[in-house]
């Protein structure tokens, strides 16, 4: 197998009769060593540009731009930072690479297991709890005074609050540096303050919009209590929701579907055009609040307003020390959990934050013929993914099955490519394909890298060995393998639907 670039050269050096380049790779004081370092990205990019390679296909969820869709900056990798799960770095190429590990410090992308290359958006908009996400949709919620948080949505059809704190739930198992919330149970002798939040005896959660709360019962419908949307609440909108009754409680709040299965729904971020009543909930700055008071809460801020909200309390956080923590109760298992924070990512079930990237406006000027979403009279932008190299097939199989013979079944898309963006009709998400300029050498398929070898040994072999019969022969080598790797199918090839059969038409 194929470990790194130098392999890869090495192989291309025997192809044209060089000597191999030695142990210290690259910055080996020879000329096959030099040759090879500047020549390896651009040959290799050039290739998986030049063909559908299987390994190298990727999918992105692109959304079309808005008039709050904001760029996502990745800042330079750092030997000196430490990093976690989720972090976004750029490499000296320009790369893009996403950390898979906690407590990653002097791991330099690309040269451990520590670091992914990333495929996914690079642009993001606000977060919409009236949204179902797709697995690798990004996000960001702002409070508006220019604080924000990014995250990526690491499962199919999120609808859950990327705020909302993760309750710990003894059937979960969590991993090191996951941070979750415990609510104490609710007791009937305690008297509670406004915001106090609460567990019953089914694992509901419950947060006290009233003041002097002592003696009574967590109930939907009560005029103490507000029911706190996790961990057992559909989200407004989604499939379960529609499926399943819903209660409204006294004083307002999200509609509840109480469920065995466990779940969280979304908080909505704070409007200050929305008129709140008490019992009502908003997510302020990444912090929760509950509306008290009978007075009218329209346009008061939840930081500062203390007599119409109470922030969300009575809860302890905790971290995972460990790997594969299932059914230890942080209150009681030192060992495992910690309430000293050193994770900066603090985030609900089924979203993974993002807590290093900067964002700024895209500065994007239109082309011609198109604008924001908003704008119902023109066609729509979206961003191409990070490390997009060329279209692939989006639906390799479809027209597979067709009427004696003639071609069915493939939906042509309005997509038109400028520069960095598709240019379409479509107001809907584009779950996208396309061949990705990966890096890992590990993940190349073989065929690819005895191809490429070769097109480094012609690219290099001038240079080396000044001679143009060892050229001929990295050339016929090289078209060699190319042919067997469409072969074996390690390359996509041909249309994405059958041509018709002129024959069979003419018969009908």
């Amino acid at each position: 197998m194929f470990q790194n670039p130098v392999d890869i050269c090495n192989r291309g050096m025997q192809h044209i009769g060089a000597p191999q380049i030695g142990s210290l790779g690259f910055s080996e004081d020879s000329v096959p060593a030099k040759e090879c370092s500047f020549v390896y990205g651009k040959v290799k990019r050039a290739e998986l540009r030049r063909n559908v390679w299987r390994f190298a296909t990727r999918l992105a969820v692109l959304r079309p731009f808005t008039t709050t869709t904001m760029q996502i900056n990745a800042p330079l990798w750092s030997s000196v930072t430490t990093y976690f799960i989720g972090s976004l770095v750029t490499d000296s190429a320009g790369m893009t690479w996403i950390s898979l590990i906690p407590d990653n410090l002097n791991l330099a992308p690309g040269s451990s297991n520590a670091w992914d290359c990333y495929f996914g958006p690079m642009v993001c908009d606000a977060y919409d709890p009236n949204t179902e996400y797709y697995a690798g949709d990004v996000v960001y919620v702002a409070a508006g005074d220019g604080t924000y948080a990014v995250y990526i949505s690491q499962m199919q059809s999120n609808g859950v609050s990327p705020t909302t704190p993760a309750v710990w739930l003894a059937t979960n198992t969590y991993f090191k540096d996951q941070v979750v919330i415990v609510f104490p149970t609710w007791a009937s002798g305690t008297t509670y303050a406004a915001g106090n939040t609460v567990q019953d005896s089914n694992g509901n959660l419950w947060t006290s919009y009233v003041n002097g709360n002592v003696g009574h019962a967590p109930a939907l419908g009560s005029s103490y209590w507000a029911a706190y949307p996790a961990p057992a609440q559909y989200p407004l909108g989604s499939s379960q929701y529609s499926n399943q009754y819903a209660n409204a409680p006294t004083g307002g709040g999200a509609p509840l579907v109480f469920n065995s299965q466990q779940t969280t729904s979304g908080i909505a971020e704070w409007s200050p055009t929305t008129t709140y009543s008490a019992g009502m909930l908003a997510d302020y700055k990444q912090i929760q609040y509950v509306a008290i008071g009978s007075a009218a809460n329209l346009n008061q801020n939840p930081a500062t307003a203390a007599a119409y909200w109470a922030a969300i309390s009575n809860g302890t956080v905790y971290q995972s020390l460990v790997d594969l923590n299932t059914n230890q109760p942080p209150v009681s298992s030192a060992s495992a959990w910690t309430t000293t924070l050193t994770q900066s990512a603090q985030n609900g079930p089924g979203w993974l934050q993002v807590p290093n990237v900067a964002l700024q406006s895209p500065f994007l000027v239109y082309p011609l013929g198109s604008g924001p979403v908003e704008q119902s009279a023109t066609r729509n932008v979206f961003q191409l993914p990070a490390g997009f190299l060329r279209e692939a097939p989006q639906d390799p199989k479809a027209g597979s099955t067709s009427y004696l013979g003639a071609p069915t079944g493939l939906m042509y898309n309005d997509w038109e490519y400028q520069g960095n963006y598709i240019i379409s009709r479509t107001a809907y998400p584009i779950v996208y394909r396309f061949v990705a300029d990966v890096a890992l050498v590990p993940t190349f398929d073989d065929m690819f890298c005895e191809g490429l070898g070769a097109a480094i040994g012609m690219a290099t072999c001038e240079r080396i060995t000044q001679s143009d019969a060892k050229v001929q022969i990295a050339m016929r080598e090289y078209d060699r393998i190319m042919i067997q790797a469409r072969a074996i199918n390690g390359i996509e090839v041909g249309a994405t639907e059958p041509a018709e059969d002129d024959f069979i038409t003419t018969r009908l």
